[in-house]
């Protein structure tokens, strides 16, 4: 009875090392090269909007195409950060030569993407701020088979994300 036992342990622990594991170290191969993917993905794509000075279709476009071509899918949040045309108005005295700090004013994903649509770019003006946060949607194999063998309570969560911030170099009008 015992060598029995003792030899569907062996079997179980065999068919984990020379199965298993092999494809969960894979799976997390794989998430690690769509995590770099995303990150130059995402830095490109706040590099050209910075450079340029706007938001265009084409280049939209051309991140979300490179972010599916790894296999998943994302969240793209982006948040233009607005300098304010008036900066006297966050003057703290009455004093006309005084000009206050740049106030900013935010606009959104759905915002932005609507003047995308409708007009094929949205203009930003120099020194406003780009971030663009991404992070995947969906479970990757090495979340599936690390929640599966595994019962941590982070072995679901998201592990591909990137952000990247830029400041708007020149007026995108």
């Amino acid at each position: 009875m015992s060598d029995t036992l003792m030899a569907i342990i062996g079997i179980f622990l065999g068919v984990i090392l020379m199965f298993v594991l092999p494809l969960t170290i894979m799976a997390n191969k794989n998430d690690e090269i769509s995590q770099t993917v995303v990150q130059v993905a995402v830095s490109d794509f706040v590099d050209t909007a910075t450079k340029k000075g706007k938001i265009t279709a084409f280049d939209y476009d051309k991140l979300i195409q490179k972010l599916s071509a790894t296999g998943n899918s994302y969240d793209v949040q982006i948040e233009a950060q607005i300098i304010d045309d008036n900066p006297r108005r966050a003057a703290t005295t009455l004093a006309r030569e005084q000009t206050g700090e740049f106030k900013y004013y935010s606009v959104y994903t759905n915002t932005i993407l609507e003047e995308v649509d409708n007009n094929g770019e949205y203009p930003l003006k120099k020194d406003d701020y780009l971030i663009v946060n991404v992070k995947n949607t969906n479970r990757t194999q090495a979340q599936t088979l690390k929640g599966s063998l595994l019962s941590f309570t982070n072995a679901g969560q998201y592990t591909i994300s990137a952000s990247s911030t830029g400041m708007i170099n020149v007026n995108g009008k």
